[in-house]
């Protein structure tokens, strides 16, 4: 697959770092993975009112769960917070498959531009 996204799952997930090393499989080499989720919080009660496993997570959980999946985080960035809004924070992150097109290996500072050109090419086809 050209792009896989996970919106809000990884804080359900027992194993975070076992469902990215799932996925990454799935992904073509230089394919990308979009994880959007909470950032970290102290909101305990989620884990008992919602089933949540985790508390979100830091831009260093992710990047410790990449390179063992096979993965690259070209990006993380904290999305701006919906004022109405009463959850935690969210954040967006991008990896890219590692062991790229013939030549090498995706650049992972591609980033989110790579996403929108990856999704011309496959409505060209």
């Amino acid at each position: 697959a050209d792009l896989a996204v996970l919106m809000l799952v990884l804080h359900h997930v027992e194993r975070p770092a076992d469902a990215l090393a799932a996925i990454a499989p799935g992904l073509r080499a230089g394919g990308h993975l979009l994880v959007v989720d909470m950032v970290r919080h102290d909101r305990t009660g989620y884990q008992q009112t919602m089933g949540h496993r985790h508390l979100g997570f830091s831009e260093a959980d992710l990047r410790s769960w990449a390179k063992p999946a096979g993965l690259a985080l070209a990006r993380h960035v904290r999305l701006r917070p919906d004022t109405a809004g009463k959850g935690p924070g969210l954040f967006a992150a991008l990896f890219v498959r590692e062991g790229g097109a013939a030549g090498g290996s995706a650049p992972a500072a591609r980033g989110a531009a790579a996403v929108t050109s990856t999704r011309r090419r496959a409505t060209r086809r």
